[in-house]
């Protein structure tokens, strides 16, 4: 049997490695749709006490989902002190019960005395790294009020920091920073460095009143949409009427934000004065403590009309940002323009590769080429022309440079760029898509990692084979703790004797519905009187305090603690241990 399976996977390595030396052509990948990654990236030290009392930051964040599609973005989070003190690995958000659940991540959680910013963001782009999808744009949004106190070493830390702000550049994570300079401690110059270096944005701010307007705006500059100014309304007690125009029927969400520190009450009528139901499926209502926000879920085009109720003499700050699925196609001709070329530039927008041809759409948006000397960085506009659902223009090509080109439509509600393209010549290839090949990309690379992975396999194989399924043996403690309340349940205890092999953590946790995500970590016993841990849920694990990539060989002897946080219910459980 072990002969059999030897050969086959030889055969398979030199498949492989055949396949890796096949060329491969450099093709460039952009974001194909509107939907975000973000990881939020939060500091939990005991000064936020003081800078934001009434934890206006959270409530912040929940705007930011809220604001967000229903369907498609993916959210992760991240609380650090002195150390990372909660986490919540990107999830994919399908549903209004899969944002309260990262809502609810976000909420109290515990404060440390220290703050050491290198293990945020290091845990945050290990997050982005391992959830993000590539046909998505990836966002970490960084909020602090003070400085970088570590209390480990404090080249440690920066070591750290350097570290992942390298690796954002590298892959085109942008950070958001945002400093809650209360007391004035807060290093700007390092949060602005951080943007600056990842092509994010840096707000600093006394206060936390103006974490709502800030994140609002990040989320329009990533979803390239524009913040509609809806006034300030002060409540008489009655409903009062909001004109709430769609501009056309490529609108997939209308979110209307209400921000106010008192109770709001809304009623929604459609264009023909019709009354939407609340909840429904056409129009979703939430609230909290400083914000209420109506989402009208693919509204027809026309003027809607929200009532809103306050408590009388509230003011109710509105805005609204329209969802679109939307994408900008622009054709150069040439293709590969070189200097002194006269260029030939065609854009439309376009749905799921389908082009948009409603006029209404196109209503009030212009059109330009956006050229950029590649040397000094100067920029130049060209205003291109609109006929019947296409900008055109034409530009000539100076005789001397490198540039950037791309095209550039502004709407009231949006606006759309393209893909860049380089076009002259300095010291490199003319008419190439911006970007670098990877080494990974490189053929012979690909045929020696191929050979490896390949090798790697044979072993593993060969080493499955002639493991034998183990008596079980042990027990193990589970201590439950609710991360919302810091609630701890009884401790919990099993013996292992009665299983053969192996067993899941869910099994020991006798199956409990609220737990069923924990059915993929899997115990093995092995001959040593250990378990071997493979986890292959959405779980996070740490061990001695150091979180545990999915893949990572973990092992278990006599004694040892590992920590499971939950990623359905805000819940850790403490694994402990005993092989006698």
């Amino acid at each position: 049997m072990i002969r059999k399976i030897k050969s086959i996977l030889i055969i398979a390595a030199i498949v492989i490695f055949q396949l890796g030396n096949i060329p491969l052509v450099n093709a460039e990948s952009s974001n194909t749709s509107s939907n975000l990654d973000v990881v939020f990236v939060l500091d939990s030290s005991g000064s936020m006490k003081e800078s934001d009392p009434e934890e206006i930051r959270t409530e912040a964040i929940k705007m930011f989902l809220d604001m967000s599609q229903v369907q498609g973005n993916k959210f992760g989070l991240v609380a650090y002190s002195d150390n990372v003190v909660r986490e919540h690995n990107l999830d994919t958000i399908n549903s209004n019960d899969d944002k309260e659940r990262i809502k609810n991540m976000a909420l109290n959680i515990p404060l440390g005395q220290k703050t050491d910013t290198g293990a945020g963001i290091l845990e945050a782009v290990n997050l982005m790294n391992s959830g993000h999808d590539k046909n998505h744009k990836p966002v970490i949004i960084l909020l602090s009020d003070g400085k970088n106190d570590p209390q480990r070493k404090t080249e440690d830390s920066l070591k750290d920091l350097k570290s992942s702000i390298s690796t954002c550049k590298d892959k085109g994570y942008p950070v958001y920073t945002i400093g809650l300079n209360y007391d004035g401690t807060v290093d700007k110059t390092q949060l602005e460095e951080m943007s600056n270096e990842t092509k994010g944005k840096n707000y600093i701010t006394s206060t936390a009143a103006d974490l709502p307007k800030i994140l609002t705006d990040i989320y329009a500059d990533n979803s390239k949409l524009k913040v509609q100014d809806g006034g300030t309304v002060t409540a008489n007690g009655e409903y009062q009427d909001l004109k709430v125009k769609i501009p056309n029927s490529n609108v997939m969400e209308a979110n209307i934000s209400m921000i106010s520190d008192s109770k709001v009450e809304v009623k929604l009528l459609d264009p023909k004065g019709t009354e939407v139901n609340i909840p429904s499926s056409n129009a979703v209502f939430t609230t909290s403590k400083k914000y209420s926000m109506l989402k009208i879920i693919k509204p027809t085009e026309g003027d809607w009309t929200v009532k809103v109720k306050g408590v009388s003499g509230s003011n109710i700050k509105v805005n609204y940002i329209f969802n679109y699925d939307l994408q900008l196609e622009a054709n150069f001709t040439p293709a590969s323009p070189k200097n002194g070329d006269k260029l030939k530039v065609e854009a439309y927008l376009a749905s799921n590769g389908q082009k948009i041809t409603d006029k209404a759409l196109y209503t009030n948006m212009k059109g330009k080429l956006i050229v950029k000397n590649m040397k000094d960085n100067s920029v130049k506009e060209v205003a291109l022309d609109y006929t019947e659902g296409v900008f055109k223009g034409e530009y000539s090509i100076p005789d001397k440079g490198k540039y950037e080109l791309k095209v550039r439509v502004d709407g009231n509600s949006l606006y759309r760029e393209s893909t860049p393209l380089l076009a002259g010549n300095d010291n490199g290839a003319a008419g190439s898509s911006v970007g670098k090949t990877s080494m990974l990309k490189k053929p012979a690379v690909l045929g020696c990692i191929a050979a490896l992975v390949a090798a790697i396999l044979i072993v593993g194989a060969l080493a499955l084979v002639k493991r034998k399924r183990v008596q079980g043996f042990g027990r193990v403690e589970l201590n439950i703790k609710d991360e919302n309340t810091d609630e701890m349940l009884p401790p919990q205890f099993r013996n292992l004797d009665g299983y053969v092999g192996s067993f899941t953590l869910f099994e020991v946790l006798s199956l409990k519905e609220e737990y069923k995500e924990t059915e993929d970590i899997k115990f093995i016993f092995r001959n040593d009187d250990s378990l071997e841990i493979l986890n292959k849920s959405k779980c996070v694990i740490q061990k001695s305090g150091r979180k545990l990539e999915n893949g990572e060989n973990i092992t278990m002897y006599n004694g040892n603690k590992i920590t499971v946080f939950l990623n359905n219910v805000s819940k850790s459980i403490v694994v402990e241990f005993r092989s006698k």
